[in-house]
């Protein structure tokens, strides 16, 4: 079901700064990409050889590692409002819709613009990231900042590019740590250098764990 997506300027809010109290677990990833979907990240995309078995046939893909491009606005074909997501996916997703800037659509399945299969949000031409209609988020972070999250067990790597990190919003309690990856994306493309998203990350790593014990 796709919503009525007008948007009033003055009910625009600003992400908040506060981090979710509590450290998520995470799950893995539930979704298989369908062929053409392999097609177009084996030729566009830097992929873990060790993650993506499909690869281990395609040593030439490997050799041409080949840096993944950002899914551009003007490349996500035609423009429908972004559909309902199941609770509590869809309290994220109306929560990144309101973020100044934000342009919120569907996530249509790649290569088929008939078949809706989530919802995108974008800053300007710069992808945030989508989550699907089964619930699972894949946030832009770029490499640095997936290293971060994933090298501290605070998202999981998406195995198709290096610059995506997974989330998926399964429970409630799932839906602080989502808007806070989305966050991350979101200060990333308007301007905070990536040295202090990095350090962002390793500050809430502290905090979680608490000061470490000789």
């Amino acid at each position: 079901m796709l919503r009525d997506c007008t948007k009033k300027a003055h009910e625009a809010k600003a992400p908040s700064s506060r981090m979710p109290i509590s450290r998520p677990m995470t799950t893995r990833p539930r979704t298989r990409p369908t062929a053409f979907e392999r097609a177009f990240y084996l030729s566009s995309a830097t992929v873990d050889v060790r993650s993506a078995s499909v690869l281990r046939r395609r040593p030439a893909v490997v050799a041409a590692s080949m840096k993944c491009p950002k899914m551009k606005l003007s490349a996500k074909g035609r423009f429908a409002c972004p559909p309902v997501l199941p609770e509590p996916a869809e309290r994220v997703s109306v929560a990144i819709a309101a973020w100044p800037r934000v342009h919120a659509r569907t996530h249509w399945r790649l290569g088929d613009e008939t078949t809706v299969d989530g919802a995108d949000f974008y800053v300007g031409d710069e992808e945030l990231g989508h989550i699907h209609l089964f619930a699972e988020a894949h946030v832009a972070t770029g490499i640095e900042l997936r290293k971060a999250l994933v090298g501290d067990a605070l998202a999981l790597p998406f195995r198709w590019s290096s610059k995506f990190v997974v989330h998926t919003i399964a429970r409630a309690v799932d839906v602080a740590h989502a808007l806070w990856l989305f966050q991350l994306a979101y200060d990333r493309v308007t301007g905070t250098t990536e040295a202090e998203l990095v350090g962002r990350v390793a500050a809430y790593t502290r905090r979680a764990h608490g000061p470490l014990r000789s």
